[in-house]
């Protein structure tokens, strides 16, 4: 009966630190999902965009990076938008919208 005493004291004590290993890692699992996300700085409009040019320019969405023609609906709704042409709204990593064009 001596040699099963440790062998038990063993099995509790490997229970144990397993149960506190799974608290530790949902605890962990539970903080990273609680993490607040990086704040990505917004570009602020340089220019107000006037809708009634119909010249080469496009209107630039600095938030969604989606540029429209001047006569889509969604450039007129737009609040942070700027004019600019379409080969720079490209190099801004910028998106045709999916209406106008």
């Amino acid at each position: 009966m001596d040699k099963i005493k440790p062998f038990n004291e063993f099995i509790f004590y490997a229970v144990l630190l397993f149960i506190i290993f799974l608290i530790l890692f949902f605890v962990s699992l539970y903080k990273d999902s609680k993490e607040i996300n990086p704040i990505i700085l917004k570009e602020t409009p340089k220019e107000t965009v006037k809708l009634t040019d119909k010249s080469d320019y496009f209107v630039f969405n600095a938030g969604s990076k989606k540029f429209h023609k001047p006569s889509c609906r969604w450039a007129k709704k737009c609040t942070r938008c700027i004019k600019i042409k379409k080969e720079e709204a490209l190099k801004r990593g910028g998106i045709p919208c999916k209406s106008c064009f």
